[in-house]
């Protein structure tokens, strides 16, 4: 018996044909297939080819040496990254998510395997604070901070798109660095960095709702849109809300029990 699909894998499935349907359609704007290879072939290694049944299984593994033979920069037509994405969107039918699957065993996730990313102002204290509860009160993998991540030569969609694969949670910890109002109202407001929002939208939209935690320093002003993600307030330490972050990864009932 192989191994049971987990929202992991699921989301990676569904993230993989969105690209490749959006390729073969012809509907990708403002990125080229050719900078797709990379963050495609790094979702591809983390699926383990023992979710696919035979006899996909086999054309999984071809797809995949595919993508490593275009990432070394061969020359290539537009024909081969066309096909590329067509069978890579063929494959990815044969995949059955969680619930669909004859085997129905839960596989319970290692804390310590758990990858988590850090969106983050300007509050050193608290970024510190937090990273630190993380690894030594939760025990859990030592989180990406991303203000540290360098991607040479990437662009910032292009980032974004390699960090999304490589973690399964997003914290977003929103302090009041900046202020400003609406043209309706006299009162300057704190708010989070700018940046900080816009990041939290690209890891909400690849990570889904239920992987984003924010963490809010006071009463910060915060867009009606965030409405629905799962946030909790502290008035001056992050570990003030010790608990609610581990009740967040807590409530993932894939993820083994936390300490």
């Amino acid at each position: 018996m192989g191994p049971a699909s987990t929202p992991q894998t699921d989301a990676i499935v569904v993230y993989l044909k969105e690209v490749a349907e959006s390729v073969v359609r012809h509907t990708l704007r403002g990125t080229s297939p050719v900078a797709l290879v990379k963050p495609v072939l790094s979702e591809l290694n983390r699926l383990d080819p023992l979710l696919f049944e035979e006899p996909a299984r086999p054309k999984f593994l071809m797809v995949k040496a595919e993508f490593e033979r275009l990432k070394t920069g061969l020359p290539a037509t537009g024909n081969r990254f066309a096909k590329a994405f067509s069978d890579l969107n063929e494959i990815l039918s044969e995949y059955k998510p969680l619930g669909a699957r004859g085997d129905q065993e839960k596989t319970m996730l290692d804390a310590r395997t758990i990858r988590t990313i850090i969106v983050h102002g300007h509050d050193e204290r608290n970024l510190l604070a937090l990273k630190d509860l993380l690894v030594s009160k939760l025990k859990m993998s030592e989180p990406l901070i991303m203000s540290q991540q360098m991607i040479p030569g990437a662009s910032l969609p292009e980032k974004f798109e390699q960090l999304a694969s490589e973690v399964d949670f997003a914290l977003a910890l929103l302090t009041p660095d900046d202020v400003g109002r609406s043209a309706m109202s006299p009162d300057l407001q704190p708010r989070p960095r700018q940046n900080t929002l816009v990041e939290i939208g690209w890891f909400w939209g690849r990570l889904g709702r239920g992987r984003i935690l924010l963490l809010v320093k006071k009463e910060l002003e915060l867009p009606s849109d965030l409405q629905g993600v799962e946030y909790h307030r502290f008035e001056a330490k992050v570990e003030e809300v010790t608990e609610k972050i581990r009740d967040f990864y807590a409530a993932d009932h894939r993820l083994a029990k936390l300490h």
